[in-house]
């Protein structure tokens, strides 16, 4: 039986240990800020989240924002050379959710943006009147939990997408339209 136990305890810790390491390499949630020289492209799933882990966990300082739906999510931030700029935008946002994370961003920013580039569509002024917006609050308190870190290296909810992005990784040229450029400072 202590033989038993023993294998179970270090069989779970393997595990876990596995689970964790794989996680942070790939880190599918932007919380880590390594590079990946093997793992160039990151899939934007959860997009407001991911890119509220840049926001909080990485050095902010930027000159602008952009922000805006998906029409805005494709505009690589380093094409606007005049200004450092973060593209915030993230699949359906509407018009509604753009001051909550402007204030974010420049609160973690620590001083105003010069620059504010908005993306509005139709889509994000009239369809968005009739839906709910993201729950921004509970955006937040996830980042900022400070088990966050901890809960997602163990989840095997991002392991599924770390395998994703491994798997794209490997067939790069076929599946590269789904995925971000991502070299560890977006």
């Amino acid at each position: 039986m202590k033989k038993f136990i023993q294998l179970f305890i270090i069989s779970t810790i393997t595990i876990m240990l596995s689970v964790s390491i794989l996680n942070w390499y790939v880190d599918p949630m932007w919380a880590f800020n390594h590079k990946q020289p093997l793992l160039p492209l990151k899939e934007e799933f959860d997009e407001r989240q991911q890119k509220t882990n840049l926001v909080y966990f990485r050095d902010f300082n930027y000159d602008g924002i952009m922000i805006g739906s998906s029409t805005m999510t494709i505009v690589n931030q380093t094409e606007v050379k005049q200004h450092k700029v973060f593209n915030y935008a993230a699949n359906a946002m509407s018009l509604y959710e753009f001051n909550n994370f402007i204030e974010y961003a420049k609160k973690k920013n620590g001083k105003d943006f010069k620059v504010l580039i908005l993306g509005i569509d139709l889509w994000s002024i009239e369809v968005a009147k009739k839906i709910n917006t993201y729950d921004f609050e509970n955006l937040i308190n996830k980042t900022e939990n400070p088990f966050y870190k901890i809960k997602m290296l163990l989840s095997t909810d991002i392991l599924k997408f770390t395998k994703t992005n491994i798997y794209f990784n490997a067939k790069e040229s076929a599946y590269a339209h789904h995925f971000k450029i991502y070299n560890g400072n977006l």
